[in-house]
């Protein structure tokens, strides 16, 4: 007689009196080569999908993570752009003379000066400068003209200001690095503003 299982089924008993609880019983259609080459072939197949899946997260984790910068940057060069010209337009009040913000294009220096209210520059003194950071420099998100302050004789653009604070050479002054693009505007009566390039339109930081 045999032990039974379940409904109908029963098992005999081994010479050693192993049953049902000892010993697993064979599966012909699940032998171990089978079964070894059917867990080989998903494995490395999840392999390939998890490898491409994550390919793709990390380029476009990269990509995002590059422009942010890119966008960080131009915003901090803005800002330092008008913190200087703030400056300029502060230090014209101060000294009851006219002051300068001087931009030269292709070093990227900007300088803060006090023109002794001459026009020659042997006399200047320089009050506070900067440089544009690696990376950064003048363009924008079109064909337009990057900077509309006033340009010297030199070549060198400039914003001056009056002992009111008003300004001569209004204008702005676009950055960009890749495709983030950011720019201020310095206004007649001193006012100024900063921006930056964001779905097709300028948008006040």
């Amino acid at each position: 007689m045999g032990r039974s299982l379940g409904k109908g089924v029963s098992t005999p008993l081994s010479a050693s009196g192993a049953g049902a609880t000892g010993g697993a019983v064979a599966c012909p259609a699940l032998s171990r080569p089978c079964l070894a080459r059917r867990q080989a072939g998903l494995t490395i197949l999840e392999v390939l999908i998890t490898l491409a899946i994550l390919g793709l997260l990390l380029t476009i984790a990269g990509a995002a993570t590059l422009e942010g910068a890119r966008h960080e940057k131009v915003r901090g060069a803005v800002q330092e752009v008008r913190t200087l010209l703030a400056r300029a337009r502060i230090e014209a009040v101060k000294r009851n003379a006219p002051c300068q913000f001087a931009l030269e294009p292709v070093s990227g220096t900007m300088q803060v000066i006090d023109t002794r209210g001459t026009s020659a520059t042997t006399d200047d003194v320089v009050i506070a400068s900067g440089r544009l950071p690696s990376q950064v420099a003048l363009g924008t998100p079109d064909a337009s003209t990057p900077v509309t302050l006033q340009a010297s004789a030199l070549g060198v653009y400039f914003a001056e200001f009056a002992q009111t604070g008003a300004v001569t050479g209004a204008g702005q002054v676009a950055l960009r690095c890749g495709n983030a693009c950011a720019r201020v505007t310095v206004y007649t009566g001193g006012a100024m503003r900063a921006e930056r390039w964001s779905g097709g339109a300028w948008r006040i930081e």
